[in-house]
């Protein structure tokens, strides 16, 4: 069992649980047997939120994970309510949901301009906003290069900040050197 353990928890792979009813050994002194009356395989996955592997304590945790970043086009609790309709017409950027992912890996929780960690939200995802720094509207890429990840206040900064037009060739430079930073080296291609 503990070899399955080690094997969720490295591929984050699901677990399925099955729920035994009956009647437990008060101690671990006690020579009767524990007895399963009956058994139910629990409709709904578990995932393990921690895994120690040199004890092997592990918590499991009904349903499915959480990730571990997010930002604000994730969608994080259903919306309540009628919203108005009204007809519009006009284009959007569907923006790479694998772009903004990397973008959030890449930065760990933390604002990639001030290094401040990004909050954690009530599903335990820690919240940074992810930043076209050339906006798509004036023909920006959709790609890691063009992406930073900021704390809201920088996010705001980035757009409506009198000095936004300079912020913009900084935060570039700071993606650019992320990204050299997170290449391979030709050592460690050669391994």
């Amino acid at each position: 069992m503990d070899f399955s353990f080690q094997k969720a928890d490295r591929t984050g792979w699901p677990l399925r649980v099955v729920i035994c009813d009956g009647v437990q050994r008060e101690q671990k002194t006690d020579r009767t047997k524990s007895t399963a009356e009956s058994r139910l395989l629990d409709p709904e996955s578990w995932h393990l939120r921690s895994y120690d592997y040199d004890s092997g304590d592990c918590l499991l945790v009904r349903g499915q994970p959480s990730p571990q970043y997010v930002d604000q086009f994730a969608h994080l609790e259903p919306p309540e309510g009628e919203a108005e309709r009204k007809e519009a017409t006009g284009h959007v950027f569907e923006r790479s949901p694998q772009v903004r992912n990397y973008v959030l890996a890449r930065a760990k929780g933390e604002c990639e301009w001030c290094g401040a960690k990004g909050f954690e939200t009530r599903a335990g995802s820690v919240y940074l906003e992810t930043h076209h720094i050339q906006p798509l509207s004036e023909d920006g890429s959709d790609t890691v290069s063009n992406v930073i990840a900021l704390c809201p206040n920088h996010h705001r900064e980035a757009h409506f900040g009198k000095e936004a037009e300079s912020f913009k060739g900084e935060l570039l430079r700071v993606v650019a050197k992320l990204n050299k930073s997170m290449q391979p080296t030709a050592k460690a291609a050669g391994d």
